[in-house]
């Protein structure tokens, strides 16, 4: 409830502003996500004050927003699909869909109510992680189409997690203190890692799979799950890999920030 709460646009090449958007002295304001030239992001001021906003990327102008349900949950950002947009939210939890133009598509409330995730997409299914249960939805309805439960451990109430479809379409997450692979064609848990202290989300990229545990850097073929290589960094590692553009893995702490070669952990 600071008195300014702002959304920025900057320049990538030297940071300086293209335009901001305030929102005045609100609860809290969740991740953005840009596609389309439109930026898609939550805000929270307890109900009805609830909101999904959709900027012009360009100019910052308010294309609009559409009411949702929350209490006072954190929310990631929103994964944008096409003409859709998926959201964490409900005043319970749950899974929401809208349409680019704001129309609210579905609301599932078979979602359990932690906050910290967003939704991943894949071939025409969105996929959910939340309290140890990989769900998959019709992208059109919300409605769940199968359920894979795991074992999980992780106390409070936010996910600080969400899942990753990665290129052969099998999922890839972290319920705490494991990382899982699941193939969604026969609905199976493939490989798992056990006992390593994985938290966070992974990052998926050309056949390997890179995830934070007990403070390092793990990479792991995707296919087996076979450990490659581990990069210690200061033994704090806690957010989630990037994997940029020109390959690098990009990694960090608290206090600094790595980029790696991907196949060699150096």
């Amino acid at each position: 409830y600071s008195p300014t709460c702002f959304l920025w646009a900057r320049n990538t090449s030297d940071g300086t502003p293209v335009w901001s958007y305030d929102f005045g002295p609100i609860s809290r304001l969740g991740h953005p996500s840009v596609a389309g030239g439109q930026v898609c992001v939550q805000s929270v001021d307890g109900s009805p004050d609830n909101f999904l906003w959709r900027f012009d990327a360009a100019t910052g102008a308010v294309r609009g927003s559409s009411t949702i349900a929350s209490q006072w949950s954190d929310f990631w950002a929103p994964t944008i699909v096409g003409n859709s947009i998926f959201i964490n939210g409900g005043y319970y939890g749950g899974l929401y869909g809208f349409s680019t133009s704001g129309a609210q598509l579905f609301f599932n409330d078979q979602v359990e109510q932690y906050d910290e995730w967003c939704p991943a997409y894949g071939s025409g299914v969105v996929y959910t992680h939340v309290a140890g249960n990989l769900r998959a939805h019709n992208q059109t309805t919300g409605a769940i189409q199968w359920t894979v439960p795991v074992a999980w451990n992780w106390p409070g109430w936010s996910m600080r997690a969400s899942p990753v479809v990665g290129n052969g379409g099998w999922i890839y997450f972290i319920a705490p203190p494991t990382l899982y692979a699941v193939n969604p064609t026969t609905r199976a848990v493939v490989w798992r890692a056990q006992d390593n202290h994985h938290t966070g989300t992974p990052a998926v990229a050309n056949g390997m799979v890179y995830a934070t545990a007990r403070g390092t850097l793990q990479a792991r073929n995707a296919t087996t799950g076979a450990l490659l290589w581990t990069f210690n960094g200061d033994n704090a590692l806690s957010n989630p890999p990037v994997v940029g553009n020109g390959g690098f893995i990009f990694v960090s702490s608290a206090n600094n920030t790595y980029a790696l070669d991907p196949q060699t952990g150096a």
